[in-house]
């Protein structure tokens, strides 16, 4: 590509999304944000459009982060899951030529585990279909571990439990808490979406982020109350384990190394500063 490049953010009312838009925004970036209702971003942000709108934008040297999820909760019905997960982000590929990079945010787990995992892996399989058969964008998938980090939605785990813990929750039900997760902060996220962003990545490329360690889920609690000082009861093994849920995930950072990338925050960092930021 040539030229200064123009990032795009699908999803930047979302907690990566977001924090992503911000970062190239204090960067002096030009960013345009895609949105399914542009009245939710309050950001000072020029370029807010819709997808519609995207779709007739002449694009050239566009950088697209694909941040847009809807998961598997009461309040998103299947066809929110669909749209979010794979409707609206093959639109906005189709719409891209090879002057372009696609760099698609996807998750770790499989496909099995829940509905949502299975799109975000069907929306996967028909990019690179298509960009396989057309002149499309150069595509690169990020298997993105458990991301956490201030501003997170109570409706994440760690936002979840640090809202629990400050509300003086007495008792927490829980699973036994024997996962194995990778957990990752949401500025080592950004700075490696940003190094996958200006590598010069052939299409179709696969890229492991994360921590690169694993942390057992009922340590990971564990942390976050000492964190938040709180003395709610912690009682493991209450619930089942979710259907196809994986006892273990963990990051192959090779790939990143190779971009020169590392991360900069281990996991009791991260929950240092995200309890810090809850509290104040």
């Amino acid at each position: 590509m040539s030229g200064k490049s123009i990032y795009v953010v699908l999803g930047a009312s979302g907690f990566i999304g977001g924090a992503l838009t911000s970062y190239l925004i204090s960067s002096g970036e030009e960013v345009i944000s895609v949105q399914r209702s542009a009245s939710k971003d309050k950001r000072k942000i020029s370029n807010i459009i819709d997808f519609d709108q995207y779709e007739k934008v002449q694009k050239d040297n566009h950088i697209v982060f694909n941040c847009i999820t809807s998961y598997d909760r009461v309040e998103n019905t299947n066809d929110e899951i669909l749209m979010a997960n794979f409707s609206l982000p093959q639109r906005i590929i189709k719409s891209l030529g090879p002057g372009s990079k696609f760099i698609n945010l996807n998750t770790a787990l499989p496909k099995e585990f829940s509905f949502y995992t299975l799109q975000k892996k069907l929306f996967v399989e028909f990019a690179l279909t298509y960009c396989a058969l057309n002149a499309g964008p150069r595509f690169v998938d990020i298997k993105l571990e458990h991301v956490f980090g201030p501003g997170q939605s109570s409706l994440s785990f760690c936002g979840w439990l640090i809202e629990s813990f400050k509300s003086g929750a007495p008792n927490l039900m829980l699973t036994a808490g024997e996962q194995l997760r990778d957990f990752v902060y949401i500025d080592d996220v950004i700075s490696g979406l940003l190094a996958v962003a200006h590598a010069p990545l052939n299409s179709a490329d696969y890229i492991s982020l994360g921590s690169g360690v694993s942390v057992a889920v009922r340590d990971f609690v564990q942390k976050v109350r000492y964190a938040c000082a709180a003395t709610t009861e912690l009682h493991f093994g209450a619930l089942p384990y979710r259907k196809n849920e994986p006892m273990f995930t963990v990051a192959d950072l090779s790939s990143m190394a190779e971009l020169g990338w590392a991360p900069s925050f281990d996991v009791d960092t991260g929950i240092s500063l995200t309890v810090k930021a809850a509290m104040a």
